[in-house]
């Protein structure tokens, strides 16, 4: 789909992406009883935000640290965003690794929401509002 000039460029820099994944999260979450179509996007939408957040902070120290595979670690590719990036996990233990503190508990709590967002996104799987 192209843009005609009359057209807004889209522009989400990693932060305010993030933020405003967390941000989708809380509207669907938001009154006494969330559908479960509500409480499915809430649980992508975490995953992901939390995803883009951690890996903004690597960025921030160092943006070839969010490369997959860091010799292929390209600036144009990287401002391009046409790239593989790291996940969650690898993105916690660079981070640990650069004196940032993220708790055990926290981490398997942002791989376990990975695990959750896996199952609905791919398989149907079946969560309540109050789990999420």
């Amino acid at each position: 789909m192209s843009q005609t000039p009359s057209s807004p460029e889209l522009s989400y820099p990693a932060v305010r992406n993030g933020l405003d994944f967390l941000r989708s999260v809380v509207e669907h979450l938001d009154g006494p009883d969330p559908g479960p179509r509500a409480v499915k996007f809430a649980v992508v939408h975490l995953q992901a935000a939390t995803e883009i957040l951690l890996k903004a902070g690597l960025a921030s120290l160092d943006w070839k640290l969010v490369f997959a595979d860091p010799d292929q670690a390209d600036e144009t590719a990287y401002k391009a965003g046409d790239f593989i990036s790291i996940g969650a996990s690898k993105a916690i233990a660079l981070l640990k690794k650069e004196g940032v503190v993220i708790a055990n508990r926290e981490k398997k709590e942002i791989e376990r929401l990975a695990v959750q967002r896996n199952k609905l996104a791919h398989f149907g799987g079946t969560l309540s509002a109050a789990a999420v």
